[in-house]
């Protein structure tokens, strides 16, 4: 089974490059894994099956073909229920949380197609909407709930911005190469001098910023 996906895989190479992951996904989860989803998701050392087989014999990532998978399911489950969204690979994987929450996958997916909502937004709001589920809300609550969450988890984020760098620890790690420098005997003396002086540079300008 395994080597026929790799062949399978091989063989859709040349595809546009979301085509080919929906086809590979599409593949997994029927032809490999039968659709039966509890099997997919059974973790056991002994599967000889697994999606991390399957990416070492067909060269293509474990994470890759995991979302692939993931997403041809979610894309199963809805269509089986009526839905056909014209969404994203990644948005169906987004939904993959909601697997014991039908109704809220489908109404999310209708949402999201409905305002072209972004892929971090729906993250957010599906992590919002199976917790409140969980908690033993009803749907329509916390569908209603879902825009003042979105608003609140961009609220946190200070867009515009990248992320503040933790400048001690780099300074740190440049240290570390610092002295690895000046321990290794391997490297011919102009080379790590060169080495030496742009790290040192590179140190002291972290360490200027680090001050302000």
């Amino acid at each position: 089974m395994v080597e026929d996906a790799c062949r399978f895989i091989e063989a859709k190479k040349s595809l546009h490059a979301s085509e080919f992951s929906w086809e590979v996904g599409d593949y997994l989860f029927t032809h490999v894994y039968r659709k039966d989803v509890e099997y997919l998701r059974w973790r056991n050392p002994g599967k000889t099956d697994s999606i991390r087989d399957i990416a070492a014999g067909s060269g293509v990532p474990h994470w890759s073909l995991s979302r692939w998978v993931k997403a041809a399911m979610v894309r199963r489950w809805l269509a089986d229920a009526g839905a056909r969204p014209d969404l994203p690979l990644h948005h169906f994987r987004a939904l993959d949380r909601l697997a014991g929450h039908l109704d809220a996958a489908l109404a999310l997916a209708a949402w999201a197609e409905a305002g072209r909502t972004p892929f971090r937004d729906l993250e957010c709001a599906v992590a919002h909407v199976q917790r409140r589920l969980d908690a033993g809300e009803s749907l329509d609550e916390v569908m209603a709930g879902v825009p003042a969450e979105i608003r609140r988890r961009r609220g946190r984020r200070r867009p515009g911005k990248a992320p503040r760098v933790d400048e001690q620890r780099q300074i740190g790690v440049l240290e570390i190469v610092l002295r690895w420098i000046r321990e290794a005997g391997s490297l011919p003396p102009s080379r790590a001098s060169g080495l030496r002086d742009l790290v040192t540079l590179i140190r002291d300008l972290a360490s200027k910023g680090a001050a302000r």
